[in-house]
């Protein structure tokens, strides 16, 4: 698509109405939300504003070549069309086999697929009072407030929010939302715990302290850990 898009900026450019103006703009300002970032990048979904301009931008450039074409004949013309229309339902079908299938197989640390397996894991545990939660696989309290269906203005009205950047550079390592503790650490353990109804998330390679007992381990997609449920004993 990169000459189609080509071709619409330069159409853009060359007929400038007050829409074309208001595209370019849309065109310059869609990476400030990147560029105005400086944690976790590149970052995908800062950039996803820029995609609405990009694409009427490749269409336009598809129509005006497209036009072009009809003044050197209908053979040409009769041509470009089905490539195109193949070009695209190939993209489209490579991008559904991606997200569906090769993704959820292929190098899925960053896929927090075991998040949903895990949220369930922890509301059928009987007696099970207290969550403590590594925050190493992302942000935890999303799934949290997701999977358990929690209403929006519930979050929203809840005093204490995640960890910002500036949080964890003055050494804050854990808040707390509801009876859940979500932690920096990757062995968010407390060793002096006896309550066999708290339950600890940790990564898959933290050795359980002395004390404590595995319930499960939660995999990836792929069959790799991903998390280790544990709780102490009780004396």
């Amino acid at each position: 698509m990169l000459p189609f898009l080509l071709i619409g900026l330069g159409a853009s450019v060359k007929r400038f109405s007050k829409f074309d103006q208001w595209l370019l703009f849309w065109l310059v300002i869609g990476p400030l939300p990147a560029a105005l970032t400086y944690a976790e990048l590149p970052h995908t979904y800062r950039t996803l504003f820029m995609l609405p301009p990009l694409a009427i931008l490749m269409a336009a450039g598809v129509q005006t070549f497209f036009s072009w074409l009809k003044k050197k004949g209908k053979f040409l013309t009769w041509l470009f069309l089905p490539a195109v229309v193949v070009v695209t339902i190939l993209f489209f079908a490579k991008a559904i086999h991606q997200y569906r299938v090769h993704q959820q197989v292929h190098q899925p640390w960053y896929r927090q697929a075991g998040y949903e397996r895990l949220i369930k894991y922890l509301n059928q545990i009987e007696g099970a009072e207290e969550f403590t939660i590594t925050n190493r696989e992302g942000e935890p309290y999303i799934f949290v407030l997701f999977y358990n269906q929690i209403l929006p203005s519930t979050y929203q009205a809840w005093p204490q929010k995640r960890l910002a950047h500036v949080d964890i550079k003055a050494g804050k390592t854990e808040w707390q939302m509801f009876n859940y503790t979500f932690s920096e650490e990757d062995c968010p353990f407390d060793e002096a715990d006896t309550n066999p109804n708290h339950i600890y998330v940790s990564m898959p390679d933290c050795e359980l302290p002395a004390g404590f007992e595995k319930l499960t381990t939660i995999d990836f997609l792929d069959g790799r850990p991903e998390f280790l449920v544990s709780r102490p004993t009780s004396l």
